[in-house]
């Protein structure tokens, strides 16, 4: 079996096409869960907003529970982003 020889450019150039798509998907990644964050806090902000104009216990317990819902799905992609930087 014959080996084959390749020139350490050709290598380099190679490792650096792989790292530059890499970084590309990973700054893709990083752009659209930073935007998922940013819907995530504000639908969590208008839930408070709602929390706080209530007064019938059926609508608190539904504000409470979209509340928490929706600081759970932000504190999960808040998570989800930091690991990814």
């Amino acid at each position: 079996m014959k080996s084959q020889k390749t020139n350490p450019s050709e290598i380099l150039e190679i490792t650096e096409t792989g790292r530059s798509e890499e970084n590309e998907k990973r700054i893709k990644s990083i752009s659209a869960l930073t935007a998922e964050v940013n819907r995530a806090r504000r639908e969590m902000e208008i839930a408070q907003d709602n929390f706080d104009c209530v007064f019938r216990p059926d609508e608190v317990d539904i504000c409470i529970y979209e509340l928490r819902t929706a600081q759970v799905r932000y504190c999960s992609l808040l998570k989800r982003l930091k690991n990814l930087c």
